[in-house]
């Protein structure tokens, strides 16, 4: 789907393509109701990460020939049921583990020379014991 996202980006001339990380489950997006639904079990996060790093350098490749930059954004570490509405982003009954991917596999892609879009807003909603390691990736 992301490659055929590129190859529309190309053909209209456009900038860029970005994406999120992902998850570690694979997970159900109902776009129309703002729900996601776990589809499986979550792999192992020292399994997963290098899996994104691998797809995406793939997605950046194959952007990259067609014109494309291609980025990858930093996104808050767990998804609202209901995202666009405020009230329910401050509802923890609302607030659901998908198995998002960590800041380590936004870190890992920047190691591997991927593009990240760095979303400040998501960026510091990132939870971590060490805030000091967030606020070094908003500098």
């Amino acid at each position: 789907m992301i490659k055929k996202t590129v190859d529309i980006a190309a053909q209209n001339g456009f900038q860029y393509v970005n994406i999120h990380p992902g998850c570690a489950a694979r997970v159900a997006i109902d776009f129309e109701t703002t729900r996601m639904e776990l589809q499986s079990g979550p792999i192992p996060f020292r399994d997963a990460i290098p899996r994104f790093v691998q797809h995406a350098r793939t997605l950046h490749e194959y952007a990259a020939g067609r014109g494309i930059v291609f980025t990858v954004e930093t996104v808050p570490s767990r998804v609202v049921i209901g995202w666009y509405d405020e009230k329910a982003r401050n509802d923890p009954k609302k607030i659901m583990n998908v198995y998002e991917l960590p800041i380590e596999a936004i870190e890992a892609a920047a190691q591997a020379e991927l593009w990240i879009a760095n979303d400040f807003n998501h960026t510091a909603a990132i939870p971590d014991k060490d805030r000091t390691r967030i606020w070094r990736h908003l500098r």
